[in-house]
């Protein structure tokens, strides 16, 4: 059972569950929120990761949904986004037209959006 599906609940109790086991993380290592799709529980992990603002955070995402054109969203990933060291993107597939193929469910290609560098923590 994943720390999502036992926590969902509560942002706090699922970072100091996750929390318990810095011995691990020694000097280099941190907190990783995948999936399924992270962002489809946007504003949890966002919660979760500014709870974490003295640990490493990473997000590992596909970018299902992004929503670009939708303000109040856009404002919402910006807020997660100052709480994240680094963003994972896994794209499926970079060409459009074989994207729109194997991916008929996405409408737009989740690369478009993404950017080199940033402006995280």
């Amino acid at each position: 059972m994943g720390l999502y599906q036992r926590y969902r609940q509560d942002p706090q109790e699922t970072f100091a569950a996750a929390y318990r086991y810095r011995n691990y993380w020694r000097g280099n290592g941190g907190l990783t929120i995948s999936g399924g799709e992270p962002l489809l529980q946007l504003d949890f992990v966002s919660e979760v990761f500014r709870l974490a603002r003295a640990v490493q955070t990473a997000l590992d995402t596909s970018a299902q949904p992004f929503a670009p054109d939708d303000a109040e969203w856009m404002a919402r990933f910006d807020r997660l986004l100052e709480n994240t060291d680094l963003v994972i993107l896994d794209l499926k597939e970079i060409d459009d037209e074989k994207h729109k193929t194997d991916r008929p469910q996405q409408q737009k290609h989740p690369g478009h959006g993404a950017v080199c560098g940033g402006q995280g923590r």
